[in-house]
């Protein structure tokens, strides 16, 4: 019985010790405490004066410690669901605003905003997620949701897809910019690669559109709705929405986007995604502001490139104009030439010589037979029904021969004469 007695006494205290390590563990976070997981690589902390010291997943950080990243990434979790994420070369402070010391982060907060400090500037992410570098100025960009920038008194609220920069304090400039991202940096391939790969895309097809046209096409209300049909019911959509010297493929994949859209009315997308665009953002960075789906918006863009070309011909531009050209077969330098058409040889190219009245380099004209007026000089000598001799083998010494025997003929009649 003492035996047994020992023995739940030895069980209680080890479950004692398991329960206050466990409360040890789970504690909550205190104010300017964070926890620390090495997602991959390598990680180090260092306290107020002290060395860096390897760190481990799982870690606690108190109020003032430091971390940073040596290689691969790293996230230290604070209160509230609020999270700053690491990469190599970054260095955070840890406190009730953390501080950016070095290098890039990924800032995430959902109910509760959150904010971090960067040198000169503040963002304050609110349910979203931000990319804030700090080097020489500070830059933030917004992934989702809404991020404000502030310095020495000012502030900026930067909406999704977009950037801002402060080069130094008090710099905040007057709107965001469209989000630059890059496709080899993980953040911005693990919330926008969607966007990126449409982008490319898109950009793909508004160049080849545009190099197949000639230089006068592409730029007529007309034109569109024969490759949209969907132009057709939106009486917003008239000449003055088209911008005289954009291209005619930036314009197709605008109008797309446009169809494709939701959100306001027509004209209302219509000025939102040349707005977009005009700043200089990237097509999928438009679709996505535009929240349009990848699979219907290709499918529109490839239908209005297909509408392109019916029979080999180019759609012509409504409001009558010239027939519809229709590419060569004969190889890549032949010119195009109106459907309908025939292009014909002229008397002059025949031989391979002399063409109307300009020699062989003139244009061709429309039948074999001299036209009226005489144009062509006159045919004296009938062309010879058998193949004309080889040439010799020397051309100049057969053209100083040739010029001796007209000498020698002229000289023979001249002293044939004075006998």
């Amino acid at each position: 019985m003492r035996r047994f007695g020992g023995l739940v006494a030895v069980v209680a205290a080890v479950a004692a010790l398991g329960a206050g390590l466990a409360g040890c563990s789970s504690r909550a976070l205190g104010p300017g405490e964070a926890r620390l997981m090495v997602t991959s690589g390598k990680a180090e902390v260092a306290a107020t004066g002290q060395k860096w010291q390897s760190a481990h997943s799982d870690q606690r950080l108190h109020r003032d410690e430091r971390v940073r990243v040596l290689q691969g990434l790293a996230e230290v979790h604070f209160s509230s669901s609020r999270t700053v994420e690491l990469r190599s070369g970054s260095e955070l402070q840890v406190a009730p605003i953390p501080t950016v010391l070095k290098g890039d982060v990924l800032a995430t907060a959902k109910s509760t905003a959150f904010t971090v400090t960067a040198g000169n500037a503040d963002a304050r992410v609110h349910d979203g997620a931000a990319h804030v570098t700090r080097a020489l100025g500070v830059t933030a960009a917004s992934y989702i949701g809404t991020l404000t920038v502030t310095s020495a008194g000012r502030s900026l609220d930067v909406p999704a897809l977009r950037q801002a920069g402060v080069p130094g304090p008090g710099l905040v400039p007057a709107s965001p910019v469209p989000l630059d991202y890059r496709a080899d940096n993980p953040w911005d391939r693990r919330y926008l690669g969607d966007a990126i790969d449409l982008g490319d895309e898109l950009q793909a097809r508004s160049q080849g559109f545009t190099a197949q046209l000639a230089p006068d096409e592409g730029h007529t209300a007309g034109f569109f709705r024969q490759l949209i049909p969907a132009l057709d019911h939106e009486p917003a959509f008239s000449q003055e929405l088209l911008q005289p010297d954009m291209a005619p493929g930036e314009t197709l994949i605008g109008a797309a986007i446009t169809v494709e859209g939701k959100n306001g009315t027509f004209l209302d997308r219509w000025r939102s995604v040349f707005a977009f665009r005009g700043e200089g953002a990237r097509w999928g960075l438009v679709a996505l502001d535009q929240k349009v789906d990848r699979g219907p918006l290709l499918g529109e863009v490839d239908d209005a490139l297909g509408r392109t070309s019916v029979g080999g011909s180019l759609a012509a531009p409504a409001g009558g104009g010239s027939p519809p050209l229709v590419p060569p077969t004969q190889s890549p330098q032949a010119p195009l030439v109106p459907t309908g058409s025939t292009p014909t040889t002229s008397a002059g190219t025949a031989g391979g010589g002399g063409g109307g009245g300009g020699g062989g380099g003139g244009p061709t004209s429309p039948s074999t037979t001299q036209p009226p007026g005489g144009i062509l000089p006159p045919i004296i000598n009938p062309t010879p029904t058998t193949a004309p001799p080889n040439p010799p083998s020397n051309p100049v010494g057969g053209l100083v021969q040739g010029v001796g025997n007209v000498v020698g003929g002229l000289l023979g009649g001249l002293l044939g004469g004075g006998h």
